[in-house]
């Protein structure tokens, strides 16, 4: 564990990827943002805490997908403390397809069809093609 808060300390320092939290700050209500290790096969996790929640960011996403894809799955994580279902550990798939209903509605609205369905093509390797069509499907 400390070595991974060294490394993420020196790639910050380096400007080794371009994240800024910023770009998130108030964008879920008050939940906070950390970039951090998850869970295996997880790209961001979000959880409720006495102050409100938080979402961790996997510190090799932010590295490896676009800033709008990154912004897609901020949304998502979104969606589960906006749905109420922010609790860490297994969840439906049918919690996964509100929150990613939530994010494509959001992100949609904010950015427009068009860049979603260029981070739906990048995340497709992620998520496969029927999650991707799900999302875009209930993007209105």
């Amino acid at each position: 564990m400390k070595h991974l808060v060294a490394l993420l300390l020196f790639l910050c320092s380096t400007g080794a990827y371009a994240f800024s939290f910023q770009d998130f700050n108030g964008r879920c209500g008050d939940v906070k943002l950390f970039v951090g290790p998850v869970e295996r096969n997880k790209l961001a996790v979000t959880d409720a805490d006495d102050t409100g929640g938080y979402i961790v960011l996997d510190p090799l996403l932010i590295q490896t997908v676009s800033p709008q894809a990154l912004t897609f799955i901020y949304f998502h994580e979104c969606g589960h403390r906006v749905n109420g279902d922010s609790s860490l550990g297994y969840r439906s798939y049918n919690a996964e397809q509100k929150a990613d209903c939530y994010a494509a509605k959001r992100f949609s609205g904010e950015y427009g069809e068009q860049t979603l369905n260029s981070v739906l093509s990048e995340l497709v390797l992620i998520n496969g093609t029927p999650r991707s069509i799900n999302i875009w499907n209930c993007r209105k």
